[in-house]
């Protein structure tokens, strides 16, 4: 016992040693002053810009040439006549195409409706040229298609915030030296080399054999399901504390653990933390497995198989969320629109299949050694049967995930039940047919039930002729 107390000590310093390696963040001084020299290398590039039109054949003619100033600097033109903006090089217009005398563009730093820019204007022959360099997008609400960020030339996380709030935030100062914005600096924490992942990858070892060496100890001084109950609280602490510390940080402040791409409740707050979860419920099953061997004498034994025909309902919840809540495609039959999220997503689905033949082998083990007639084995199947149609009739989109959920106890009873005239192979090869078929069907079911309400929501929406709330806007 002294040497798993050691051993926890040991693990608990090196947590908090990696957290203090992997946590320090970016100093918000320098990310600041890194953000206004990119704003002083843009006004003078913008300067720069707007003088060669000024001088070459170009003039304010035409823009011809310049289309690719957008997608390469994030450097736009506009050439006003009379007030209407006659030429421009962009696709879509961050100043009004039209405007009075007490409304033309200003030299500065400006926050337009979308984002903020630095301009520049140049008056000839009764035209106007304005030069304007992207800093930061910035629209109200972000979707799948647009996404706010900084200047293409600017090496800035999109996470920082340009804003005119005082409170909280850092100047940003032009080449005169003027206050022309205030920057919000996230909390981002450094790259974490090589050394990091190696104390991290050190701690997880070392919780996951301290885990270990505890649940054997309380298996035979206290019982299976007391080390069953303190490794599943154990598990269940080191997950809430990963959530509530944002440990390691490194991990956390990647897309995959943000709600980008996949969040469903406070458990599985991103796809990161599902892939997590479910590793501890698989060591958790593997443990139970290990620690309690259910026998024919086990008391437990018909409530085990009865509730080896519902274990197919939190399957299909965690498949049903991971379907309509996540932002990337999961169709098998478009191969070429997944991407390495809906790569990880199948991982996560093949994860929860896992779970669930180790979960139903336990259950299922007391057949192997019952010798009850075949009679009643037969009527405790029926009776499983039975009662997934029931529950099917309380609702219809459960009868294929319920029906598929029967075949997979069927087969994996049936294997038991004869396992004697089985070889190894012969045993093998149904379940994985089974298994294959019970992931297909459940992810096929849920797309179809998913695409078929975005169809019904978009001709919802065509057929409404008139917004019932813009009356109160």
């Amino acid at each position: 016992m002294r040497k798993i107390l050691f051993l926890a000590v040991i693990t608990a310093l090196l947590g908090l040693l990696s957290m203090w390696v992997t946590g320090r963040t970016e100093s918000p001084e320098e990310t600041a002053l890194q953000v206004e020299l990119a704003l002083h290398r843009l006004e003078q590039r913008t300067n720069e810009l707007l003088v060669q039109v000024e001088q070459d054949s170009i003039g304010l003619d035409g823009l011809d040439g310049l289309e690719d100033l957008w997608d390469n600097e994030g450097i736009g033109l506009i050439i006003y006549d009379a007030g209407k903006a006659t030429a421009w090089t962009t696709r879509m217009l961050p100043f009004p195409a039209t405007f009075g005398p007490r409304e033309r563009p200003e030299d500065g730093v400006v926050h337009l409706r979308n984002g903020h820019y630095v301009c520049r204007t140049s008056e000839r022959s009764g035209q106007m040229l304005v030069a304007y360099a992207l800093l930061r997008t910035d629209y109200d609400f972000e979707n799948r298609h647009v996404s706010n960020g900084w200047n293409p030339t600017m090496q800035v996380d999109a996470r920082h915030r340009l804003t005119l709030s005082e409170k909280g935030t850092y100047p940003i100062r032009d080449l005169n030296g003027e206050v022309v914005s205030h920057l919000r600096v996230a909390e981002i924490p450094n790259r974490t080399g090589a050394s990091g992942y190696l104390l991290w990858g050190t701690v997880i070892a070392l919780f996951l054999l301290v885990v270990k060496r505890s649940a054997d100890e309380l298996s035979e001084r206290k019982g299976p399901f007391i080390a069953l109950l303190a490794s599943f609280t154990a598990l269940l602490a080191l997950r809430l504390l990963m959530m509530w510390t944002k440990a390691p940080a490194f991990l956390y402040a990647s897309e995959l653990f943000g709600p980008g791409q996949y969040a469903a409740s406070w458990l599985f707050p991103s796809l990161g933390d599902l892939l997590l979860t479910l590793g501890c419920m698989l060591l958790l099953i593997v443990m139970l497995q290990r620690v309690m061997l259910p026998t024919s004498g086990d008391r437990w034994k018909w409530p085990m198989l009865a509730a080896s025909h519902l274990t197919v309902l939190p399957v299909h919840g965690l498949l049903h969320s991971l379907v309509n809540d996540s932002a990337f495609p999961l169709n098998l039959n478009m191969p070429f629109a997944l991407t390495w999220y809906s790569i990880i997503g199948l991982a996560a689905t093949f994860l929860m299949l896992a779970c669930y033949f180790l979960l139903l082998r336990w259950l299922l083990r007391p057949l192997q050694h019952d010798r009850s007639t075949w009679r009643v084995r037969l009527s405790v199947l029926t009776l499983g049967w039975a009662a997934m149609l029931g529950l099917a009739l309380l609702g219809s989109e459960l009868l294929p995930v319920l029906l598929a959920g029967g075949a997979v106890v069927t087969v994996m009873a049936l294997q038991f039940l004869i396992r004697p005239g089985l070889t190894v192979s012969s045993m093998l090869t149904p379940t994985v047919a089974v298994f294959s078929l019970f992931g297909t069907v459940m992810l096929q079911t849920e797309m179809h039930r998913h695409e078929l309400e975005d169809r019904t929501q978009l001709a919802q929406k065509l057929d409404t002729q008139q917004d019932p709330i813009s009356e109160y806007l």
